[in-house]
């Protein structure tokens, strides 16, 4: 087969190689969200004068979209800055 055939790939493109680099990312930021989420929704819970039930894994879950993990670090940043009024 030519290095010019649609179906040519060289040994240095792994399919492996990527899904395993998309796993690492994906659970990275799973535990960035487990973490962040936990903090910032049982502050939340906490100001609002309910019980703090919010596990770990259930901010692992909502981590495991990669926007939505990510975006856990702003809104714990807000909470923590939000934190100094609501004392």
């Amino acid at each position: 087969m030519s290095k010019n055939s649609l179906y040519y790939r060289s040994k240095s493109e792994s399919g492996g190689t990527n899904c395993l680099a998309l796993l690492i990312f994906i659970l990275i930021s799973a535990t960035i969200g487990g973490f962040l989420w936990k903090y910032s929704v049982n502050n939340w819970l906490e100001w609002a004068g309910k019980p703090q039930s919010f596990k770990f894994w259930h901010g692992f879950l909502v981590g495991l979209f990669p926007p939505v993990g990510f975006g856990s670090i702003p809104v714990a940043i807000i909470t923590f800055v939000l934190s100094f009024f609501f004392v």
